[in-house]
């Protein structure tokens, strides 16, 4: 009798789920979203300026209307890592006003992001990436190709160390890239929220925060997609 009525409770749950989202008119996005899902959306992007203190940095971005729902976000560094790497703890804040105070804050996350590179070079076709710091990396983890042709791939497996080298095994590699590749961590957030604009400006409001003073100059690149 029991179980009975858990699995209706459960059942019930992911009903008022699927009419909160059909209520505002938007379809629950395919977690992660697909190239084809993201494609029918509309995408803003923002390259914050490089960072060389702790000190916040905002990025105001024209939407056009009152409120964006937005189905999924990311954040990653595309700055050339070359011989230099960097693992610093980000805040990204979202704020209902271009008043990017606490009493406007709606939503905060917090994440990690690595800068490095590739040690050795990248074969086309290839599951591999050996880098100079796997700090932080985990299996499932996305990672954004800097050098040549930029791409991203998937961590399929634990971050390995065999001696003096370390590295990842990844989704396939469409391409090939050169030692010394910049190689960035992406942050990426995936359910659907409405971000406000409630001062009349038809903006959505961001503020991005370094825990402390990155290890190198980094600029990093946020874009999200709304319906």
């Amino acid at each position: 009798m029991m179980i009975k009525k858990l699995r209706l409770f459960t059942a019930f749950l992911l009903f008022l789920i699927v009419v909160c989202f059909t209520c505002t008119g938007h379809a629950i996005p395919p977690s992660p979203p697909g190239q084809s899902f993201l494609k029918a959306l509309t995408s803003h992007a923002k390259q914050f300026s490089t960072f060389s203190t702790t000190t916040a940095q905002y990025a105001d971005i024209s939407i056009n209307k009152d409120y964006a729902a937005i189905a999924y976000f990311q954040v990653y560094i595309p700055d050339p890592a070359s011989s230099t790497t960097d693992y610093t703890l980000w805040e990204l804040n979202n704020y209902t006003t271009d008043d990017q105070s606490e009493t406007y804050l709606y939503k905060s996350w917090s994440f990690s992001l690595l800068l490095t590179y590739a040690s050795n070079n990248v074969v086309a076709s290839g599951t591999t990436i050996p880098l100079n710091d796997i700090t932080g990396l985990t299996k499932g983890d996305k990672l954004r190709l800097i050098g040549g042709t930029a791409e991203t791939v998937t961590i399929t497996d634990t971050p390995w160390t065999h001696g003096a080298q370390s590295g990842v095994t990844v989704s396939t590699l469409q391409y090939q890239h050169l030692v010394n590749t910049s190689v960035s961590s992406i942050y990426e957030f995936t359910n659907t929220w409405r971000a406000d604009d409630a001062d009349g400006s038809k903006e959505v409001h961001f503020g991005l925060e370094p825990a402390s003073t990155p290890g190198s100059s980094v600029s990093p690149y946020m874009i999200f997609y709304r319906y």
